[in-house]
């Protein structure tokens, strides 16, 4: 029996704690609920988006406070292994393609 198409994922690995944090869909607006809950530095509404769009990955900076570093401006593509700065923690992002 063939199986459908696999789930795409982004996993944030905290890289002082490695704890991992999974979520599933293309198209993710993530906040200080889903990431850290402690971490008032993350916006409570959105923060940041993580988007697939015809097979690549973008994010998107949505914190009222500009908090998200890859030097982010708008949209722009990121890959799997990439630092990412959200709040006051540093996470390595792992996509699935």
């Amino acid at each position: 029996m063939g199986q459908g198409p696999a789930s795409s994922k982004v996993r944030l690995t905290d890289v002082l704690t490695s704890k991992v944090i999974e979520f599933d869909g293309e198209d993710l607006t993530l906040n200080r609920e889903q990431i850290n809950p402690a971490d008032m530095s993350i916006s409570s509404g959105k923060h940041v988006q993580f988007t697939k769009q015809k097979g690549h990955w973008y994010v998107t900076d949505h914190s009222t406070n500009q908090a998200t570093f890859l030097q982010v401006n708008g949209q722009v593509p990121v890959q799997s292994d990439s630092h990412i700065i959200i709040g006051n923690r540093v996470y390595k992002i792992e996509l699935d393609q």
